[in-house]
């Protein structure tokens, strides 16, 4: 379900102009707008729901300290994706030897749903798609981070390749060649 802006509501970069000159409701619109996808991206990118707020709160925090440094075209959503995407990188780096899989069992097994997923689906159909999300739960986080990274933004984000290259500071036609490459591993 997509979310319709109304017609005299800010868009990114007005909102993100208002924040630099210090206005403080102007950032929380930009926080209301992205916390939760980019919370849902950080907990597909590390598979732990404490650890993807601890960084869906240091990646907002990281942007709002480094607002006045940020300039046009005023790319907001591409922006915190990239601190987020960095973030999540430099921890599963940081920390390699100390993360494991989601305890399925403990009520890690699935992701945050994107947000149009549709509703009412059976019983028997919904264990079905759980088993294929634990499958490629279990294959994304076996890949390297390039790829897995690449698959949540195009896949599950649904961010253009423009996005992808501004999130992840690779051109368009890296985009392509390491999408390709994640979807064949």
């Amino acid at each position: 379900m997509k979310i319709e802006r109304r017609m005299d509501e800010p868009n990114d970069a007005q909102l993100v102009r208002r924040a630099q000159r210090g206005d403080k409701a102007a950032f929380g619109e930009l926080f209301i707008r992205y916390e939760g996808r980019i919370y849902g991206y950080l907990y597909r990118m590390v598979g732990n729901r404490a650890w993807a707020e601890d960084l869906t709160q240091e990646a907002f925090i990281r942007a709002h300290q480094h607002l006045n440094r940020f300039g046009p075209p005023y790319d907001f959503k591409s922006w915190i994706y990239r601190i987020a995407g960095n973030l999540a990188i430099d921890g599963l780096r940081r920390y390699k030897d100390e993360i494991s899989l989601p305890d399925w069992d403990a009520g890690e097994a699935t992701a945050p749903e994107p947000a149009d997923e549709r509703a009412g689906i059976d019983p028997e159909q919904e264990a079905r798609r759980e088993e294929v999300r634990q499958a490629i739960w279990q294959t994304l986080h076996q890949m390297p981070e390039n790829y897995r990274q690449i698959l949540l933004l195009r896949e599950l984000e649904g961010l253009s390749y423009q996005e992808i290259a501004a999130v992840m500071g690779i051109s368009l036609d890296n985009v392509r060649v390491t999408l390709h490459r994640a979807r064949l591993a």
